[in-house]
């Protein structure tokens, strides 16, 4: 189902952060939002997770299983990689299955290490594996790839395009090559001309 954002206004006091939006994000499909710091995305895409409340305007056909990648990676530090996957995996989610995506991501020999004891790159993909395993209907990834050399970037993308292929995707960065890496349409915000 589609994703239709019409009319949305979102102040803090005084200052607008978004204004008069109208966007559509196609269902099944991926989608790219970049803009300049502070125009609102990561602001947008806690309106759509129920985290902001909007001003006024509406979100439709905002499905009820949502899994997030923040921009901060929220991790349980003195717990594993595995158990930080499993805390918020989908019912009948196994082990063997967690360890299979961190194989993929190139993290089998450190799935059983804290969470604290690995690198910040090491940490990003155990995040985008526990998004991965999580119950969703729309997938919102802030900056995903930060602090990834290319070559794991580019080994996450296709990571995350093979795990995610039918689920609504929403994807914010500050790099136009991650909208062709992730085979998605791109928004510019600020520039509406996608309207619902």
């Amino acid at each position: 189902m589609d994703i239709r954002v019409v009319n949305l206004n979102k102040a803090f006091g005084s200052h607008i952060v978004l204004e008069n939006m109208n966007l559509l994000f196609a269902g099944g499909k991926r989608t790219v939002i970049m803009g300049e710091s502070g125009c609102g995305k990561t602001t947008l895409l806690r309106i759509l997770m129920g985290l902001e409340p909007q001003s006024s305007g509406e979100i439709k056909g905002t499905p009820e299983y949502i899994s997030a990648v923040f921009q901060e990676d929220r991790l349980l530090e003195e717990f594993s990689a595995v158990s930080n996957i499993a805390f918020a995996a989908d019912k009948g989610v196994t082990k063997e299955l967690i360890l299979r995506h961190l194989d993929e991501l190139g993290l089998r020999e450190n799935a059983r290490q804290s969470a604290g004891e690995l690198s910040g790159g090491m940490k990003r993909r155990v995040v985008i594996a526990r998004a991965m395993l999580a119950k969703k209907e729309l997938l919102l990834l802030d900056e995903p790839f930060k602090g990834l050399d290319d070559r794991n970037r580019d080994s996450t993308a296709a990571y995350i395009k093979r795990h995610s292929e039918g689920v609504t995707t929403i994807i914010v960065t500050h790099d136009i090559y991650e909208v062709a890496l992730m085979e998605a349409t791109l928004i510019r915000m600020g520039n509406y001309s996608n309207t619902a």
